[in-house]
């Protein structure tokens, strides 16, 4: 599957608000865009509120590494390394991050490697 890794930055100083993974990335630039204007998406309310914030022409979306990949959890590995890259450029310019997590424990797809993982997964709840 062929996915885009994105950044939503902010455009006077190019700080990284938001790194993303799409199929669709120009679709997803319009979901994203919509949000803004129109109100957050359920979970992303700090994001939505930063962005409405800056105001939407302060801001600008980007390809950041576009790969083809078997997995979702490959994207999931590629996509934290990008934030993490984005942390460390953020907090070497003075930045500072509240209640920061990266990426998603369980994020599966329909590749045989994910659905034996989320198999023994499930199965621990079997009785």
């Amino acid at each position: 599957m062929k996915v885009s890794i994105y950044r939503i930055y902010q455009v006077e100083n190019r700080i990284t608000l938001y790194i993303g993974s799409t199929k669709q990335f120009e679709k997803r630039k319009r979901d994203h865009i919509k949000a803004i204007k129109k109100g957050s998406r359920k979970g992303q309310e700090m994001l939505y509120n930063k962005l409405r914030e800056y105001g939407e022409n302060s801001i600008a979306f980007e390809i950041v590494e576009e790969v083809d990949v078997k997995c979702r959890k490959e994207v999931d590995k590629i996509e934290e390394n990008w934030i993490r890259k984005s942390l460390s450029e953020y907090l070497l310019n003075g930045g500072r991050f509240k209640n920061y997590t990266v990426g998603s424990s369980y994020r599966f797809c329909d590749c045989e490697d994910c659905y034996n993982e989320l198999s023994q997964v499930l199965g621990r709840f079997k009785r």
